[in-house]
């Protein structure tokens, strides 16, 4: 049970303790208790009576030790801090998590999201345990005997105490206000109206996944010191920045290196799956009869996969989409990444095994991507002459997020205190070789992870409990198939749900014994044929109503949204028969829109005609009918129903449940013209997002999750650092592919920004 979430917990860090109360009464003298609470002991008690309504401050100081020294430790170079401060640390041996849930008096590790090894306190012997750390203050809500402790669960090798005060202070609370936290300037665009200087370099430090939430509360709390004094310190915030839709790595990584969306890039998936063509493509395709060469019905191209990154770029390249790498050759360096020219770059093995060991190294390697590409890029790209763009890759926090039940509110802190210490070496080494003062920093993450703050998300495993044992079919997923004895090997419904807060489904057209493999229209998906001894079934409305056995009912039901591709400008959102949406892609001589249109009860004969009727009032999918933010400092309500640009919806939906949703849900479903070819075998039948609180995993883990067009896995980390950035928090909203060309910005490229779907982030320069 997590008795008190972090926030709550390091209040006093970054609220309380960070500010400053008004002066004492002349007449009131609080008293002060000089204490020492030793680390060998779980709980100490005080002998200090504290009363409901008494201020309560505790300062302490002091390092004891933790933890002996382990020979595994020692061989696989772990980093692990085994002496700490009153405020504990999240470097915690990777072995303690293997021990029993609820250990510790305060949730840590994977049940996180307290710091391990810290002082805590409570009041009564049975009082609920808090955080103390260095400094603490708050008002105590109960009475009792102040008790001080270590947060921790194994104490017979500490050493140690840490010298305490406690002080008392029963004067009248409204005479004490609590100052809160500064809050960084906000930067209006336009504001600045410097350059960025001649001759710059970038480093682009891409954290797969990490919220910004969690970096500010981490970085406030003292966990991130390097992060804090590079970017929240001195640096530029985008506060209000996202990523593209499905909210997944390779995806966002296409528009990161690339500046475009989806629809231009065609990376539409992290697995694709590919129905089959008719006939081979070239120029014999002409005359030779179906199936004279021999092409399997289905394959899925695993895009993440070792050899990936080359292949994609190679992908991106055959279509001329220009990336990063292609726009600067050999002033690009990077690590391994998941779209790149090479992978793994030259000597990066080499630093591999230099890095981290040879002991063990083929299977260490994958826990220790983090360290490797720090270290490949402090010891074979910085101080590299011609080098004026270094990308490095750090997705451990991704990684971990996936498989800690709390995500980056437990086991993934770890790593992210890790990559705070990565990143003190590189800032080192830029110093050494003397690039500080031409260096520009930008910090980003691809998409943001839902889940762990409060609660484990829920799995609703579509595969293997709808598919297989509901439907009767046979089902895939990357990774592991559920088949029934005696129906075809080629016969299955395929779901791509890699970033599990979505899934993408792939079945034979009309009838799942029968059919071809095709894309299915709104008609088939309502009238499907699972066996000819039964009645069509509606798809959609099994899926809207299906759930996980053993589902209590409380809460939102496990799919929250399903998105059908009615034509090339047209996208179904339905949440119920009664709250549906029409997603327009509109171009014309305004150029590019987007259009959206609120309905209800959408129908398609057989002969593809599609009937509907006007939605009720105030009710959408989207819910953008009913907030009040999405109106702000617009003239009527009717400006919802209106066509607009990609930059106007995003100013007006980037505070709301669904941030940019039209346009990124919108580019999904598109596809340029020199790759529009790939529609009808890539694009899926469904698409089903989840609900908040729910995922669509498939191997029975506990993680966070994303793929979401909600706001947390769409809101991604944004910084930028350097010699005459401003610094304080950018005002107006972005994108991930605002990113690229912010970088040829800064390094002086020539602007192509018609070409591009992304604009480079002006306006935050001051001038020399």
């Amino acid at each position: 049970m997590w008795r008190q979430s972090f926030p709550c917990i390091c209040a006093g860090l970054i609220g309380l303790v960070g500010g400053s109360v008004t002066a004492h009464a002349a007449t009131t003298v609080a008293p002060v208790h000089t204490l020492t609470i030793p680390a060998t002991v779980q709980w100490t008690p005080t002998k200090i009576d504290v009363r409901a309504g008494v201020r309560l401050r505790v300062t302490a100081s002091g390092t004891v030790r933790v933890m002996g020294a382990r020979v595994w430790d020692w061989l696989t170079g772990t980093t692990i801090a085994r002496a700490v401060g009153p405020e504990g640390t999240y470097l915690w041996p990777q072995h303690y998590q293997r021990n029993p849930a609820g250990a510790f008096p305060l949730p840590t590790m994977a049940d996180g999201p307290s710091p391990a090894f810290a002082l805590i306190g409570k009041i009564g012997e049975q009082g609920e345990p808090f955080y103390v750390g260095r400094q603490y203050e708050q008002t105590a809500t109960t009475t009792g005997r102040l008790w001080l402790g270590l947060n921790d669960d194994q104490l017979a090798d500490n050493q140690g105490a840490f010298s305490v005060m406690v002080e008392l202070d029963p004067s009248d609370q409204t005479a004490h206000p609590v100052v809160p936290p500064a809050v960084l300037p906000r930067i209006e665009p336009g504001r600045f109206h410097g350059h960025p200087l001649v001759h710059a370099r970038v480093i682009l430090v891409y954290v797969d996944g990490l919220r910004p939430d969690v970096l500010q509360e981490m970085a406030e709390a003292g966990f991130l010191p390097t992060f804090k004094r590079l970017f929240l310190d001195k640096g530029l915030g985008v506060a209000n920045a996202f990523t593209v839709f499905p909210s997944n790595t390779l995806i966002a990584n296409g528009s990161l290196f690339t500046g475009l969306f989806s629809d231009r890039t065609g990376i539409k998936s992290q697995n694709q799956f590919e129905r089959s063509t008719l006939k081979p493509r070239g120029q014999l395709s002409a005359w030779l009869p179906d199936g004279f060469i021999h092409k399997p019905e289905t394959q899925v191209l695993d895009l993440l996969d070792r050899y990936a990154p080359e292949n994609t770029h190679a992908f991106l390249l055959e279509h001329g989409v220009r990336t990063l790498a292609t726009r600067l050759g050999p002033q690009f360096r990077f690590t391994t990444l998941p779209i790149a020219p090479l992978n793994p770059p030259p000597q990066w093995l080499h630093r591999a095994a230099n890095t981290i060991g040879p002991f063990n190294l083929s299977n260490r390697i994958g826990s220790a991507v983090d360290q490797i590409n720090a270290s490949y890029a402090i010891e074979d790209l910085v101080g590299d002459p011609d080098a004026r763009v270094i990308a490095i890759w750090l997705p451990m926090v991704d990684k971990v997020s996936h498989h800690s039940q709390r995500g980056q509110f437990g086991g993934a802190r770890r790593d992210l205190a890790l990559a705070d210490q990565l990143l003190a070496q590189l800032v080192a080494r830029v110093r050494e070789v003397r690039w500080d003062s031409s260096t520009y920093w930008i910090l980003v993450s691809d998409h943001g992870h839902l889940g762990g703050r409060t609660a484990v998300n829920r799995t609703c495993n579509l595969a293997r409990d709808w598919a297989f044992r509901q439907l009767g079919c046979n089902a895939k997923v990357v990774g592991q198939e559920w088949w029934h004895p005696g129906i075809a090997a080629k016969r299955f419904i395929f779901f791509d749900n890699q970033g599990a807060g979505q899934a993408a489904i792939f079945l034979p057209y009309g009838s799942y014994f029968t059919g071809p493999w095709r894309r299915n229209r709104l008609f088939e998906l309502t009238h499907y044929q699972i066996r000819a001894s039964q009645g069509p079934i509606n798809l959609i409305e099994q899926l809207t109503s299906v759930h996980p056995p053993g589902w209590d009912g409380r809460g939102a039901r496990p799919v929250d949204l399903v998105l059908i591709k009615l034509d090339d400008e047209r996208v179904l959102i339905h949440r119920d028969q009664d709250n549906q949406a029409i997603l327009h892609h509109l171009f014309g001589p305004a150029g590019e829109q987007f259009q959206y249109e609120p309905i209800r009860q959408m129908t398609q004969a057989a002969d593809g005609t599609l009937h509907w009727e006007a939605a009720n009032p105030g009710i959408d999918p989207l819910g953008y009918l009913t907030d009040s933010t999405i109106l702000a400092g617009r003239t009527t309500a009717d400006w919802l129903l209106q066509p607009h640009s990609a930059d106007e919806w995003l100013e007006a939906t980037y505070q709301m449940r669904y941030p940019d949703a039209l346009v990124t849900m919108a580019k999904f479903f598109t596809w340029e013209a020199s790759l529009r070819a790939l529609s009808s075998v890539r694009d899926p039948d469904l698409l089903l997002t989840a609900s908040e609180g729910w995922s669509f995993r498939s191997d029975d883990d506990q993680g966070t999750d994303h793929g979401y067009p909600l706001a947390d896995s769409m809101r991604i980390t944004l910084w930028v650092a350097g010699p005459n950035i401003a610094h304080g928090v950018l005002a107006q909203p972005h994108r991930i592919v605002d990113v690229l060309p912010t970088i040829l910005d800064m390094v002086g490229r020539p602007d192509d920004s018609a070409q591009l779907d992304g604009h480079a982030i002006t306006g935050i320069y001051e001038e020399e």
